[in-house]
């Protein structure tokens, strides 16, 4: 009788076994499509592991890449009625085998032109891109004037024009109809991109008209539009004059490009071209959701971020549209879906955003991947945020141990990790580096009304290098009355006010912008941030608990009330856990922009006294009033840093800094106050 019994219950695990057992898919760049799809006899294309789904009992697939690039001509779709009978999917690499997943053609034959300039001739169907790759280094669109340098503008609404001191444009500068040159607008948080009809000189000054499809913003009342604000030129022939620069000729499709190398060095060379705009679209309905589905170990890279040909790039923050011509999209989008687990990739050279959660993505995962090279928002969630069906809103998502460097620079005001009108989103363990614009922004909308955005956690998040283009901003950023939203334990440093950046406005470390409400802040750190706290909301009820040692001063209220209490400062961790931290290794690298903010137009002399000196330093110079707040770092002759901070100035043309924790020798002071900045050398005597 029990050997009856145990011979049911393994007749039961058999059977249930069989049902649920996985099934393997193999693709590999030496398999053929007459395969099986087995490891050892593998098939050659994406869609041939498409189609072999929809004809397989199996309801529990992986399909394993082996490695290779894998250019797609058409996105992956998984719909609902790919999903219908499956239980669960997977994409996942091979071992640890690097497989990529591509959006791109390639670029050979390369051919000389003049000098060291090159040029390739490109297939009559090659659509218009705006990114251009070579070894996994993303190089640069001819611009003027050249990488690192802006002009300043004015806008004239009467005439419908942009005006600016003279643009000393390059000797043989033309523009073509087809083909013209771009203009992009720095505007406080965001950046438009117009098409230019043509650009003359009057006087000392220089014109620049846009096309009529684009004059309509002359007729905008928005406070966006200041008076000098930075912007630069990109598209055409004469800027190539720079090492790495290109340019694509739309109308004979030849790509010519400026390399110091030689030929054969360049025909040796792997040079990408994005075309598609997505990689993979996972998209369910709301009768019939998308559940289940990973995405694992793969590096999806190389979309095109192409904009409206008539009505330019027109957005506001987070690169959200003004006009439906300019949708965002993403290597991976997602709607109407249930437990996706997006895990261990990465996302590189990518011309758009990486991820977007359209709507009604519930209970997800975004954890251990690397977003590298992204132009758009490298992570959206709930982008859709006016839909009008509260359940439609994305809720439970859970995105940690990231890292995101060089985030936004071809369309600057995208963020790292934006979320709409989230329900319950943890963003945690974050390591955000480098971005032109903000780094985590939460809640959309300026209404202290009641939303669907609640009970949000930012914590235990690194960020760095944000806001190295435009301003009003902050490493971490909300909007909307938000209650039970939780912001701790996050450490932010060098978020300082860039020189390109709009003035009057300020660059923060955490930014409670219109809207924001029910709020709790506390335990976050702050390390040479130019601003911590900026308040720009009437609500009185939201918690701020500052860090002990924050000094009240150097929190900056732009409209209304909020509440302080006393507390002990957080000690929790912040940035990548234990297990994620290899992900930095080899994936951070300092902007090259940084090093031209010292430059003659922002670097000023400043009185400092007594030198030598043993307890305290005296710096003085009148461009200090125009600033509230200071930092500073000071090395030794070796270049190690030995003591930075920040502190609030009041608006004082002084500033006093402490040394007598310094030991006798030689010392050089580098110090910021808003777009200014000093190097000085001193010398301690105890």
């Amino acid at each position: 009788m029990i050997v009856r019994k145990i011979s049911l219950v393994a007749v039961l695990l058999l059977i249930n076994f069989s049902i649920y057992a996985q099934h393997q898919i193999f693709v590999a760049q030496n398999g053929d499509d007459q395969h099986d799809g087995t490891i050892n006899h593998p098939f050659k294309s994406i869609k041939k592991a498409i189609n072999y789904l929809k004809s397989s009992e199996a309801n529990d697939i992986k399909i394993i890449f082996r490695e290779g690039e894998y250019d797609l001509s058409h996105p992956i779709v998984v719909d609902s009625l790919l999903m219908h009978s499956l239980q669960r999917l997977t994409f996942m690499a091979y071992a640890d085998e690097k497989v990529v997943i591509s959006g791109g053609i390639n670029a050979h034959e390369w051919k000389a032109f003049d000098g060291d300039i090159y040029y390739t001739e490109l297939p009559e169907d090659t659509k218009p891109f705006r990114s251009l790759y070579m070894n996994e280094t993303k190089l640069v669109r001819a611009r003027h004037p050249n990488t690192c340098n802006y002009y300043n503008y004015n806008w004239n609404d009467s005439l419908a024009r942009l005006e600016s001191k003279n643009l000393d444009l390059p000797a043989g500068y033309s523009n073509s109809f087809d083909n013209p040159t771009e203009v992009f607008l720095q505007r406080i948080w965001s950046t438009d991109i117009f098409r230019l009809s043509s650009i003359y000189d009057v006087g000392k000054y220089s014109v620049m008209k846009l096309f009529p499809d684009n004059d309509p913003v002359f007729k905008e009342r928005n406070h966006t539009k200041l008076p000098d604000q930075a912007f630069h030129l990109e598209n055409n022939f004469a800027f190539v004059d720079d090492e790495n620069e290109w340019y694509f000729d739309q109308e004979d499709k030849r790509l010519y490009l400026k390399f110091p190398h030689g030929l054969d060095s360049l025909n040796r060379a792997h040079v990408k071209i994005p075309q598609l705009e997505q990689l993979l679209v996972i998209s369910g309905s709301s009768s019939e959701l998308v559940r289940n589905v990973t995405l694992q170990g793969i590096t999806f890279a190389y979309i095109n971020g192409t904009i409206s040909s008539t009505v330019g790039f027109y957005v506001t923050q987070a690169n959200i549209p003004v006009r439906k011509k300019n949708p965002l999209h993403a290597a991976i989008e997602v709607e109407n879906a249930r437990n996706l687990r997006i895990k261990d990739n990465s996302f590189m050279n990518l011309g758009g955003g990486a991820i977007l959660f359209e709507t009604n993505v519930k209970r997800s995962a975004i954890e251990g991947n690397v977003f590298k090279n992204v132009e758009k928002n490298a992570v959206a969630v709930d982008w859709n945020w006016k839909v009008e069906d509260r359940a439609h809103h994305c809720s439970f998502i859970n995105i940690s141990n990231n890292l995101l460097t060089t985030i936004g620079y071809d369309y600057p005001g995208a963020v790292g990790i934006f979320v709409g009108l989230g329900d319950s989103i943890i963003i945690e363990n974050n390591h955000l580096f480098d971005l032109a614009y903000s780094g985590i922004s939460v809640g959309m909308g300026h209404s202290y009304n009641i939303s669907n955005a609640k009970n949000n956690i930012i914590r235990s998040n690194y960020i760095s290098y944000a806001l190295t283009l435009l301003t009003d901003g902050a490493a971490i950023y909300t909007l909307s009355n938000q209650p039970g939203t939780k912001i701790y334990g996050n450490f932010m440093e060098n978020i300082l006010k860039s020189p390109w950046s709009a003035p009057f406005y300020a660059s923060s470390g955490i930014y409670l912008d219109q809207g924001s409400s029910n709020i709790n802040l506390y335990g976050n750190n702050f390390e040479n941030v130019y601003i911590h706290y900026t308040f720009n909301t009437t609500a009185i009820t939201n918690f701020i608990d500052l860090p002990s040692d924050q000094e009240p001063a150097a929190v900056k209220p732009l409209g209304g009330a909020h509440t302080v209490a006393s507390g002990n400062n957080s000690s929790s961790k912040y940035g990548l856990s234990f297990k994620y931290r290899p992900l930095l290794k080899g994936n951070l690298a300092s902007n090259i922009c940084y090093g031209s903010w010292f430059n003659e137009s922002n670097l000023v002399n400043i009185k400092l006294y007594p030198n030598p000196a043993s307890q305290q330093l005296t710096l003085s110079n009148y461009h200090l009033t125009w600033s509230d707040y200071v930092n500073y770092q000071i090395l030794d002759t070796s270049g190690s840093v030995i003591k930075s901070g920040g502190a609030p100035n009041y608006f004082s043309d002084k500033f006093l800094l402490d040394v007598n924790d310094l030991h006798d020798g030689i010392y050089l002071l580098y110090l910021t106050f808003g777009k200014y900045m000093s190097v000085k050398k001193f010398v301690i005597r105890q």
